[in-house]
């Protein structure tokens, strides 16, 4: 199943298994990879989920994602690009039933969120994705076009499309 959201309406289909990164790519805007290189940043614990607060508004994506100080000083590249204008952003989740003794559940499997920027010296938009992976977690920002989005979802999502 695909889904994305149009106006007020959330469109659901049902796609083959191996046309689900073709279909999702056809989705975002054509806009070419960010200017520069992926950066590492730890989580600061496994335990903790994405928060709600008091309204269901309050939905926080990137709780998870607390960046260590020392990681992120003020020349980091992560807070210079986050300071730029955004032009749009979205994500991708996939979900996987999983049973286990008897008992059917969902189990998370790709966790991915693109952002696009204004990039510096007025050279025009460029994407960049987030990905949660390793044990401890730790959050890697990638610049991303759709072929490296793709390459990631193929990569992380091919076990299950067989």
């Amino acid at each position: 199943m695909v889904a994305h959201q149009e106006g007020n309406a959330i469109v659901v289909r049902s796609v083959r298994p191996a046309a689900i990164i073709p279909e999702l790519l056809s989705m975002l805007p054509d806009i070419p990879a960010g200017q520069g290189a992926e950066e590492l940043m730890p989580m600061a614990g496994s335990s903790e989920e994405p928060r709600y607060g008091q309204d269901d508004d309050e939905f926080d994506p990137m709780a998870m994602a607390r960046v260590r100080p020392s990681r992120a000083s003020e020349g980091s590249g992560v807070l210079r690009l986050f300071a730029r204008p955004r032009l749009g952003f979205g994500a991708i989740n996939a979900q996987v039933r999983k049973s286990r003794r008897g008992v059917s559940r969902w189990a998370q499997v790709c966790r991915l969120t693109w952002w696009d920027f204004d990039q510096e010296n007025g050279s025009g938009p460029g994407r960049w994705y987030t990905t949660i992976d390793g044990d401890p977690p730790y959050l890697t920002l990638h610049p991303g076009d759709s072929r490296r989005i793709a390459s990631y979802l193929q990569r992380t999502l091919a076990a299950h499309l067989e």
